[in-house]
């Protein structure tokens, strides 16, 4: 928190990623979606980190800026999102994005036994760690 002199001189803004209302989950290790981003791009795959109740965290290749609206697959549901942060990673191991849901659409059919990103949040019941 700034000290006095510190707040007339600029507007103190705290770091949205202290402004979380949810708490995150571990994501198993391995689970991979389809991501376009914009949607008009092509595909790429990203991994699942984090999920938490109105989103969740990607590990990517690419930056994509805060405020784009990105489409998602995972097993039978396409995910409609908003980016909300994308920072490197260490080692050049990527980007880690935070995006928050929009929309999602099943297209689970009868016979389908795919699991949905809600479904790991209702797995995993282990608090995301370093988050």
């Amino acid at each position: 928190m700034p000290n006095a002199s510190e707040s007339s001189s600029a507007a103190w803004v705290p770091d949205p990623a202290e402004a979380r209302r949810d708490q995150r989950y571990t994501a198993p290790s391995g689970v991979k979606l389809t991501l376009q981003a914009p949607p008009d791009a092509a595909s790429e795959v990203a991994e699942l980190h984090d999920i938490s109740l109105r989103g969740f965290g990607i590990v990517t290749r690419r930056y994509i800026a805060p405020g784009t609206t990105v489409m998602m697959r995972m097993g039978t549901q396409r995910i409609e999102a908003e980016v909300k942060h994308c920072k490197p990673q260490e080692a050049g191991a990527g980007y880690r994005a935070g995006v928050v849901v929009h929309r999602t659409v099943s297209e689970r059919s009868a016979s389908s036994k795919q699991g949905s990103w809600d479904t790991f949040l209702i797995r995993g019941r282990r608090p995301a760690d370093d988050l």
